[in-house]
């Protein structure tokens, strides 16, 4: 049958076991073999040793990839712009114009005294 190594509660020194022999307690834990073991001493505070760690497991598949995400909100309204530079006061001078024609001939004047 099997060794066992439990931890045993501080101020325990030696454990009877079921088979009659006692069972010295060495830097906090007992050995005996499984058949030994004396029922309900779980519910004394004794707990199973640690025991070597064990090999790494295969790596698991990949996920499938999620869903699309909805599409983003549309963006604020962004800020005003400056205000552009001022024109010309004045524009350019026009060119003169063509004489005009020549005016027609008065009336006649009345007839004197």
């Amino acid at each position: 049958m099997a060794n066992v190594t439990l931890n045993a509660p501080s101020g325990i020194s030696q454990v009877l076991g079921q088979d009659g022999v006692m069972y010295a307690v060495s830097s906090g834990t007992v050995t005996m073999p499984a058949g030994a073991i004396p029922p309900n001493i779980f519910k004394a505070g004794f707990n199973f040793g640690v025991g070597n760690t064990g090999v790494t497991g295969a790596t698991g598949n990949q996920g499938n990839s999620g869903a699309t995400g909805a599409a983003g909100v549309t963006g604020g309204t962004g800020p005003t712009g400056q205000t552009g530079a001022t024109g010309l006061t004045t524009g350019p001078q026009g060119a003169v114009a063509a004489t005009g024609s020549t005016g027609a001939t008065g009336a006649t004047g009345p007839t004197g005294p």
